[in-house]
C-alpha cells in the first residue's frame, strides 16, 4: 500500500493560493455573508437555548430545591462549638489587647 500524500496535499495547497489582487476589498462581498450568516446562526442557537430553559422552568424540573437546616444543626457537636468560640474570644481578646496597647514593633531599617 504505497499511498501518495502529494496530490492531497496539492489540492489543499489550491485553496492557500495568494491573491493578485493586493486590497483587501477582493472578497468583500463573501465576507460579509459569512460573518452575517454566523451572527444569524449564533442569534438561532441563543434563542433556542433560552426557549428550551423556559420551557424546562416552567415544567418544573429545574425548579431551585430547598436545602433544610436542620440536619446540620442536628448533627453539631456541643463540645467542638464550645472549642470554637473559645478559639475565637481569645484572639477578640488579644486583638483588643493589641489595638489598645500598639505592640513595638522594631524598624528593621535602623
Amino acid at each position: 500500500m504505497n499511498i501518495s500524500l502529494r496530490p492531497v496535499l496539492l489540492k489543499f495547497k489550491k485553496y492557500f493560493v495568494r491573491s493578485k489582487v493586493s486590497t483587501l476589498e477582493h472578497h468583500r462581498n463573501r465576507d460579509w455573508k459569512i460573518n452575517v450568516s454566523f451572527l444569524i446562526l449564533t442569534v438561532l442557537l441563543v434563542l433556542a437555548l433560552d426557549g428550551y430553559l423556559f420551557l424546562q422552568v416552567n415544567r418544573g424540573i429545574s425548579e431551585p430545591r430547598v436545602i433544610s437546616a436542620t440536619k446540620s444543626v442536628i448533627a453539631l457537636d456541643n463540645k467542638a462549638l464550645e472549642e470554637t468560640l473559645s478559639f475565637f474570644q481569645n484572639r477578640a481578646r488579644t486583638f483588643e489587647m493589641y489595638r489598645i496597647s500598639e505592640p513595638e514593633i522594631a524598624d528593621p531599617g535602623i
